[in-house]
């Protein structure tokens, strides 16, 4: 069974990329483009409060590195605190969709 992806934003992302050795390239509008020597793929990181599971799973496989990994990398912290209401209502929506059986 696939470990289970902890939801984090686009800054904790950043921050996480960038301890598995990503460079912040640039920055255009929203979006963080992250490089890294000998990858082909260049990371393009929204700004948003909470990133969606299949992007940040698809930016985790482009990063060539495990879910597990990447969860264990701390990044700014900023994932688990989504502004205090907004973070209730996003991990009660997706408990609703485990009791579901949707997840």
């Amino acid at each position: 069974m696939p470990e289970k992806l902890i939801p984090c934003s686009g800054a904790d992302a950043v921050a996480k990329f960038k301890k598995a050795d990503w460079l912040v390239k640039r920055q255009k509008g929203s979006h963080v483009m992250l490089t890294k020597r000998g990858y082909m793929w260049t990371l393009s990181i929204p700004q948003h409060e909470v990133l969606g599971r299949g992007l940040l799973r698809k930016l985790i496989h482009q990063a060539g590195i495990t879910v597990e990994e990447f969860n264990g990398i701390r990044g700014n912290g900023t994932g688990r605190i989504v502004m205090g209401l907004q973070w209730i209502i996003y991990r009660d929506y997706f408990k609703d969709l485990k009791e579901r059986s949707i997840l």
